[in-house]
């Protein structure tokens, strides 16, 4: 697995894109997943599909509990 930090710089915002090494996939037919920070505490999340659909998951919030953590109405995504 792969973690980048990438800064957009018209935005001013993070996004952590969390990526499988080489040919894998992170879960099922993901290939990444995209956490685009808005504001601080909370996220859009999207996932990029194996045919090349690139899905929102929807908004999350960081987790109180654990910070490499982000909270979504159905998900969980952490990058380690």
């Amino acid at each position: 697995m792969r973690i980048d930090l990438k800064t957009g710089q018209a935005a001013a915002r993070q996004v952590v894109v969390i990526a499988a090494d080489g040919k894998s996939r992170l879960y099922g037919e993901i290939l990444d997943v995209s956490v685009f920070i808005v504001a601080p505490g909370e996220a859009e999340v999207r996932g990029l599909t194996v045919h090349g659909i690139n899905s929102r998951w929807g908004p999350a919030k960081r987790s109180t509990q654990d910070a490499a953590c982000w909270m979504g109405a159905d998900f969980r995504i952490c990058a380690r």
